[in-house]
């Protein structure tokens, strides 16, 4: 489907103000939600210590590398800790995001 399907008949929105404006929204879609799955795998976690890359990327319905990367970032920032080992270790939440809040746990 291309951009001036979409527009219904009689829009004067022209081609390029279309582009546009599913650039912003697409840009506007994404930081917001990367901080909603931020903030569900702190909370997946907090109840399910022990879960893999997999399941974590289930729940909060992304793709593994995804998940792996927004981890990474979250221990980067400190609020979230690995201990143990990949294979009998487990997840630590230091810290809880609400929406733009952080808070100790």
């Amino acid at each position: 489907m291309s951009v001036n399907e979409a527009i219904p008949n009689g829009s004067e929105a022209t081609h390029e103000q279309s582009a546009i404006s599913l650039r912003t929204d697409k840009t506007i879609h994404k930081s917001v939600s990367k901080e909603a799955v931020k903030a569900d795998i702190l909370s997946f976690l907090r109840n399910n210590h022990t879960a893999s890359y997999q399941e974590i990327s289930d729940a909060v319905g992304v793709v593994r590398s995804t998940a792996g990367k927004y981890i990474k970032e979250l221990v980067e920032a400190g609020l979230l800790k690995r201990e143990g080992n990949t294979r009998v270790g487990h997840w630590k939440v230091l810290y809880a995001m609400c929406s733009f809040f952080i808070y100790l746990c």
